[in-house]
């Protein structure tokens, strides 16, 4: 199964000068891991890159979009490849198995992916924070069904959605 995750501030935001644009939220990180932990993910470079070690020891395989051919990942199942060759030599096979993997990000990536996306998890996190990468959220939510919802404890709000089954 094929499935994005992300998280945005009450306006769509999803980052700032390559971080996310609020405070550290233990909440939402948490969530993140646990639901991403022994998963593939999809990522772009600099996604990939500010990830910590630690972070990236907890996936699967990850598949880490570059145009950048000789990036090397550092660690040991990485992938490097171009989003084209993804898409067209794998990603069907992640939407038929009974694993997931999950588009974690940047914003290229989710535009270019969440289109293919299964099941998609946007957290709203409260506030609205200075930031330079956008998420249109209101169209993005009106593509989908909504399946379910949860109050994180920070008043945080994460809205599960499922893709038509024709997509």
């Amino acid at each position: 199964m094929l499935k994005a995750i992300l998280a945005t501030d009450q306006m769509g935001s999803i980052g700032y000068k390559y971080d996310l644009p609020w405070p550290k939220n233990e909440f939402d990180l948490a969530w993140f891991h646990n639901n991403t932990l022994g998963c593939d993910v999809i990522c772009g470079r600099k996604t990939w890159d500010g990830l910590h070690s630690d972070v990236k020891e907890r996936f699967g395989t990850a598949y880490v979009v570059t145009r950048d051919y000789l990036h090397k990942t550092g660690a040991y199942q990485d992938i490097a490849c171009d989003v084209e060759t993804l898409k067209r030599d794998r990603v069907q096979a992640m939407r038929n198995s009974d694993k997931t993997t999950w588009v974690i990000g940047g914003k290229q990536i989710y535009d270019e992916l969440i289109p293919l996306c299964q099941e998609i998890y946007i957290t709203t996190i409260p506030g609205v924070y200075r930031a330079d990468t956008f998420m249109d959220i209101d169209a993005l939510r009106e593509s989908l069904i909504p399946d379910k919802g949860y109050l994180m404890p920070d008043q945080s709000w994460v809205d599960i959605y499922k893709r038509n089954k024709e997509s």
